[in-house]
């Protein structure tokens, strides 16, 4: 009989010779015996099918579901890897960093192929075609449009291109035949919980995470023909059940069809296509992106630092952890390997033998690679010194911590507990060998603890977890260690002195940096190194050299680093002061042209000289320190640490500033910084690098009046201090000084102006709580307090276009008045003239650009330029004006200032406020009312009495003459008040302190009522309709003598309030100022009549006449004076 060649069993033997014989179905195959079966631990080789991985897959899955899940074959590795290229597809989102989809779209992918050039090309083009068509029952290809492959594109990649798996039509999942255990090793690994794709631990569906295992229980309840397409992995899955915990059985036994499409999210081909990942023409869907992960190990951040949306990472122990933690999916493996540094941004980091892509800091986030050693004992009472076990120790240790870690913990936090322990301890090892800090972090279940041994070596080694210890010789002062509350304005000092500089001329290595609680970076507003030379030099090699930061701002700690070490820095945590109270402080201050005494009272106690003592002092060192160098500095260059009692410096003390030898008073001048009150004066040598200046108070030089300013500011700054630091209320604070009576008004004026601003500056307290008094008569009072108005009230609003009048008789207003005769009247063009006439500008635009240039205020020389090209004198000006409240020019340029101080300029100002005040009395005469009782001033325009006067007595007189002369009658005893923004100051020491009472002034609230006094005449009003061109001849000749007749007038004030004692102008022009009023007085007002005609011809209103013309010539003339005064 003949023998036919078979590999399986049970066909008929009907066969002779060569003949056609049945297909071999699935039946037959599966009677093929193995010789190795289900126990073959290679690779399956040599089939003759491009798609053969996909078969092996399948027939894997097969032989697994028939046999035992776990096991160690290759069809368990098949079976498993399969399931791994399945886990990562769902958790795609997580791995997208490190995973490229790729697309196979079969028709396009064969049509190129046959569309090539390449004979190669269509021959391989074929081969797939045949194949997809052959086997299309079995694999789906007919149903198939494309493949998905999963490129691996880690940096510790093997190649460009690893393809380590893709979907399949067979199995949904399967992969290359390469070895890719590389995926899940490494700083870049892949990981599901403990488990690692593609090594050789092959698990099984039951044994991994629930999470997926309901993925592929919902994508086989979401098609109902799963278990046709895919029985073999169907199979796979029914005989998983069968391992699954009875809850999870439950849970997939009631789990909805449609769980598939709500709880999972479509797979994109990337993160910004809408390309979809699909497997026989349903949409592969993956993990939902979870926004944090939910681990006993996330950090309990301070609450004030937690920011919306932004992911609060995990604190991962660095060495064995025991502690039964969750960390993402698992408990915590105490082998999970956590590296002591992390290179990566904290936001870009992949948790450690997980893979998600989420923030975890680890030992070196928080603690430094370096150590500070200072051969000094840390002050513990003013800063804090991290629990330090020997903190009496000779020598001691700055905090060795991050900046990032105050991104997570504020400074109370780090002095506080964790877990019942120091958050915080610095331990040393013994024989002095090197030292430990312990740093506890607190998480949601407990607390992480990390350690660093510094050790005295060439270098730090933090891969191993080793620092090093840096010996370095330097402190810091802070003045004050107050901790401000939020409505008074911050002012501290802080300087660091670096002693290793001296004899060798170095610079100071250091450089501090500010952070608030928010841990953002606090802005300073100025360094200063005051043993400096002019060009930067070093000034004097043996002695220290300290840089001083002003801030203005509340800080929390400060890191200081070492600009010549790489990456060393520390931090500085203050003990700032937190006192709150209601005590009320009295200060009466005796600011004398030798000696200067201070004396104070607390809630009507007697006086006694101002102290500082050992419970209050006012700057607080870093270290306790008996180096001479050191304290000489902070001596001199700051503030005593003690005053009064057993202290070698008390008050009286000699009235003296020092300053650093190159303070340009042209520039910003800090108090307590570029320039203090040395108490060692006539105590201990003057350090060679500053300049002591006395007879600040009488000295004429422009300098020394901002040296005396300078020293107002210093003693006010430690009276506030004293209030501060003793549970005062800044707000309930009082200061009395005192003048002579030998000082010029002027003087006086420019004092009260300086005491004034600064108290209000520092003390946040009324006007009225500081009080100037004469020497000679203490107590007297230069503002007498007013409760309201007693008679007639005139407030008068100044603007730039327009002023404005309000006049109130007994309480009642009674009408109003209004001109176009303000501020711009005295700073604009006048009639026919622009900016390279006015006097104003050409007189201190060349200053204000040299003061911008001198500060490198480049923008603002710029906006100086363009605005000069345009020739608008009011814009020149008012920008001028702008410098003084500017914050980047940091009150360089204060114009006003510069016109108080210019003694020719004056006289313009002084004609504009005498014609306000003449046209004013002239309609109150006419309408039958008494002379005012109070003047009010407000508006910007105003600001213009500050350059005649800041002292209220000095106005108030000169106005009352005006009135007298107008009236023709004496004021009564009640005489005139004038009250304006700058409040008036009231002030000889123990008489200061007990003076009582010290009160303040109040003002009446008017209405408006309008009328207009014509001009022509001191009576004439415009009660009837009149116009513009009712204007004839006789009326502009009698406003001309209205005109000549006021100048007269103003001129013959100084006969009875010399415009130069009372103003401090130049007398020698007088008579030509006055000349110039004369002239052209009748085209002034021509051409005033005429602007206005246009203006009210362009508004498209009648020409009626609606304000006074008795300010049109005067617009010419204060001009005429602008344009010429600097030349007489």
């Amino acid at each position: 009989m003949a023998k036919v060649f078979r590999l399986h069993t049970g066909a008929a033997d009907t066969l002779s010779n060569w003949d056609d014989s049945v297909k071999i179905g699935s039946t037959a195959i599966d009677k093929i015996p193995d010789p190795v079966g289900a126990t073959d631990a290679h690779e399956i080789t040599s089939i003759p099918s491009p798609f053969a991985r996909m078969d092996l897959v399948k027939n894997a899955f097969k032989i697994v579901a028939d046999g035992d899940l776990e096991g160690d074959t290759i069809y368990h590795k098949l079976v498993s890897d399969a399931l791994d290229v399945g886990q990562i597809f769902f958790n795609i989102e997580k791995y997208r960093k490190f995973i490229e989809i790729i697309v196979w779209d079969k028709n396009n992918a064969l049509k190129e192929l046959d569309g090539s050039s390449f004979e190669e090309h269509k021959r391989l083009g074929r081969t797939y075609g045949t194949y997809l068509q052959q086997d299309q029952d079995v694999y789906h290809f007919d149903k198939m449009d494309c493949i998905y492959l999963l490129n691996y594109r880690a940096p510790s990649a093997p190649n460009e291109m690893n393809i380590i798996g893709a979907t399949s039509p067979a199995t949904l999942f399967f992969t290359s035949a390469n070895n890719l255990s590389y995926v899940g090793k490494g700083e870049d690994a892949i990981t599901f919980g403990n488990d690692r794709p593609f090594d050789g631990a092959y698990a099984p569906l039951y044994k991994r995470d629930e999470a997926y295992i309901k993925y592929w229980w919902s994508l086989k309840k979401s098609r109902q023909e799963f278990a046709a397409l895919f029985p073999e992995v169907n199979a796979y899955l029914e005989r998983s059940f069968n391992y699954f915990p009875a809850s999870l059985k439950r849970e997939l036994q009631n789990m909805a069809s449609d769980s598939y499409q709500q709880d999972y999210d479509d797979i994109s081909v990337n993160p910004v296509a809408q390309n979809y990942v699909t497997i026989l023409g349903q949409r592969l869907k993956g993990k939902k992106m979870v926004d944090d992960v939910k681990s006993d190990f996330e950090m309990l951040v301070s609450p004030k630092l937690k920011k919306a949306g932004e992911k609060i990472p995990l604190a991962l122990p660095v060495e064995t952890f025991t502690e039964p933690l969750k960390y993402v999916i698992d408990v915590w493996d105490k082998n999970t390997p956590v590296p002591y540094v992390d290179s990566r941004a904290i936001a870009d980091r992949v948790l450690p033998d997980d893979g998600t892509a989420y923030p975890y800091v680890t030992v070196s986030d928080f603690l430094e690679d370096s150590i500070i050693k200072i051969p000094y004992q840390f002050n513990k009472a003013a800063f804090f010194n991290g629990n330090d076990e020997k903190p009496d120790e000779r020598d001691s240790y700055l905090l060795p911590l991050k900046k990032t870690f105050f991104n997570y913990f504020q400074v109370s936090d780090l002095k506080g507990k964790v877990d019942n322990r120091d958050m915080i301890e610095i331990k040393r090892l013994a024989g002095d060998t090197g030292v430990k800090v312990i740093l506890r972090i607190p998480v949601k279940g407990g607390h992480i603890k990390y350690e660093r041994i510094y050790y005295k070596a060439d270098k730090a080694d933090v891969v191993n977890n080793k620092g090093v210890i840096i010996n370095r010789d330097f402190t810091l002062g802070q003045f004050p260690t107050i901790k401000y509350a939020d409505d008074v304005k911050p002012y501290y000092r802080v300087t660091v002195l670096d002693r290793d500089t001296i004899s060798n001329g170095a610079d100071n290595r250091y450089k501090l940096t500010f952070f608030d609680s928010a841990n953002e970076n606090v802005e300073f507003d100025e360094v200063i190194q005051r043993n400096k030379t002019t060009d930067g030099g070093r000034f004097d090699g043996d002695k220290v050299d300290s840089a001083t930061y002003a801030l203005s701002k509340t800080f929390q700690y400060i890191q200081v680093s070492d600009n010549s070490f790489e990456n060393l820095s520390a931090i500085v945590i203050p003990n700032f002061v937190v006192k709150t109270g209601n005590h009320k402080y009295r200060f009466a201050i005796d600011f004398g042209t030798t000696n200067t005494h201070i004396e104070y009272s607390v809630d009507g106690e007697s006086p006694k000289a101002f102290n500082i003592t050992n419970a209050d002092m006012q700057i607080q060192k870093l270290h306790i320190i008996d180096d001479f160098e050191l304290n000489d500095v902070l001596r001199s260059d700051f503030v005593a640490a003690t005053i009064g009692g057993d202290s070698i410096y008390s008050y009286p003390m000699r009235t003296v500033l020092s300053e650093t030898n190159n303070t340009n008073w042209s520039k910003p001048v800090f108090s307590m910084a570029h320039a203090n009150i040395p108490y060692t004066y006539e105590k201990s040598l003057p350090l060679s690098y500053n300049v002591l200046h006395t007879d600040l108070k009488w000295s004429t030089n422009q300098d020394d009046k901002r040296r005396a300013a300078m020293y107002i500011e210093c003693l006010l700054v430690m009276l506030r201090n004293k209030v501060l630091l003793n549970n005062g209320d800044l707000s309930k604070t009082e200061v009395v000084w005192f003048y002579p009576a030998s000082m010029t008004q002027s003087r006086f004026n420019k004092f009260k102006d300086e005491w004034d601003n600064t108290f209000r500056k520092y003390f946040n307290a009324p006007s009225t709580n500081i009080v100037a008094l004469s020497e000679s008569i203490a107590p007297y009072y230069f503002h007498k307090a007013k409760k309201g108005a007693t008679s007639t009230v005139v407030s008068i609003d100044i603007g730039g276009g327009t002023t404005d009048v309000l006049i109130v008789d007994k309480g009642d207003p009674k009408f109003l008045t209004s001109f176009r005769f303000a501020a711009n009247a005295v700073f604009g063009d006048g009639y026919s003239y622009d900016s390279d006439s006015n006097g104003f500008v050409k007189e201190y635009s060349g200053d204000i650009m040299h003061l911008l240039d001198e500060n490198n205020l480049t923008s603002l020389k710029g906006v100086l330029k363009s605005l000069e090209e345009k020739k608008v004198s009011t814009d020149i000006i008012a920008f001028f004006f702008s410098l003084a409240s500017n914050k980047e020019t940091h009150n360089v340029a204060d114009f006003g200032k510069m016109l108080a101080d210019d003694k020719k300029g004056k006289y313009a100002v002084i004609l504009f406020y005498v014609a306000i005040i003449y046209h004013i009395a002239n309609i109150m005469k006419a309408k039958n009312y008494p002379m005012p009782r109070h003047i009010t001033f407000s508006g910007n325009g105003s600001k213009l009495l500050s350059i005649l006067s800041t002292n209220d007595s000095t106005l108030e007189r000169f106005t009352k003459l005006i009135f007298e002369k107008i009236y023709g009658e004496a004021y009564s005893s009640d005489g005139l008040t004038i009250i304006r923004p700058s409040n008036s100051k009231e002030s000889t020491c123990k008489g200061g302190v007990i003076l009582e009472p010290l009160r303040s002034q109040d003002y009446s609230q008017i209405k408006e009522m309008k009328t207009i006094l014509l001009g022509c005449d001191s009576s004439t009003f415009a009660e009837n309709k009149i116009s513009y061109d009712d204007i004839d001849a006789e009326v502009i000749d009698n406003v001309v003598k209205t005109t000549k007749e006021f100048i007269d007038f103003a001129f013959n004030l100084d006969r009875d309030f010399s415009f130069f004692q009372e103003f401090d102008v130049d007398r020698s022009i007088l008579e030509a100022v006055k000349a110039l009023c004369y002239r052209d007085v009748k085209t002034y007002l021509e051409n005033g009549i005429s602007i206005k005609k246009q203006m009210l011809d362009a508004d498209g209103a009648d020409n009626t006449i609606e304000e006074t013309m008795f300010f049109y010539p005067l617009i010419g003339i204060i001009n005429a004076i602008v344009r010429e005064i600097y030349t007489l």
